[in-house]
This record gives structure tokens, sequence and C-alpha cells, in this order.
């Protein structure tokens, strides 16, 4: 009688949770399913494409005298162009370098740092990376 219950109980508590995790096929493109990495990726690109220069820059949220810095992102050849410095103090960046934008993030070719967008629009945008274990902010504005 007891396993009885334990069935029940168990089934009854069982059957809402799988009804509630819904349809998890990942539907496709001509489905009309969102491509959440690519479409970030391809909005944040278009946004990036273009001339920045910094305004301030932040070290474990301390703001610090460091630039300007300048940043180009063209979009037709996937390059990152800049004068800011990677984690060994050298300047991977000035002669452009093939960079990966993936979701929020935008990697290099050949090199380890990875730069996080924190924030972009039009007008601004905020690189986020860690050099030497310190958080480093790097606030730019589109010239």
């Amino acid at each position: 009688m007891k396993s009885m219950i334990k069935f029940y109980l168990i089934f009854f508590f069982s059957v809402p949770l799988f009804f509630a995790c819904g349809d998890t096929e990942k539907k496709s493109e001509d489905e009309g399913a969102d491509v959440e990495i690519n479409d970030v990726s391809v909005n944040i690109a278009d946004e990036l494409s273009g001339s920045w220069l910094s305004t301030k820059v932040l070290r474990s949220g301390n703001e610090i005298e460091m630039g300007p810095f300048s940043l180009e992102y063209n979009i037709d050849e996937n390059t990152f162009t800049s004068n800011l410095f990677d984690t060994d103090q050298n300047f991977p960046y000035e002669k452009g370098v093939k960079a990966t934008l993936d979701g929020y993030s935008i990697s290099f070719e050949n090199l380890m740092d990875t730069f996080y967008i924190d924030n972009i629009n039009e007008q601004d945008l905020i690189l986020l990376t860690t050099i030497h274990d310190f958080p480093f902010e790097f606030i730019f504005e589109k010239k």
C-alpha cells in the first residue's frame, strides 16, 4: 500500500514538471526560431563597426590616467585595430587582428585576450577585460 502511495505521489508531482518543460526541440531557422548568438553578434558587429576613442579607463572600479586609446572595427574584414595593450603589455592590435564576435565577447586569432562588451549603442562602448588579475573597464565614444 505504501509503495502505491509513493508511486502516485511521484507521478502526481512529475507530470506537471514534465509538461512545464515544454517543447525542448530546437526549431530550425525556417520555422522562425531565434538564433540568439548569431543575431546578437550581427547586431553588435554593426554597432561596433567604425572608429572609437576612449574617454575613461577604470581599473578595479577606480578611474586611472591612461590613454587615450583608439579602436577601430572593420566589419567587412572582421578586423580589430587598436592601441590597447594585452596582458603582456604588448600592442598586438596596432596592425589589426582578426576578431571573432561570439555574443558579447571579442576574441582574437592567435591571442589569449578576450574583451567583453558591457554596453554598446550608436555612440557609447564599454569594454571589459582582466589584465594581471585586475578588472579593467574601457569607456569609448564613437568618433
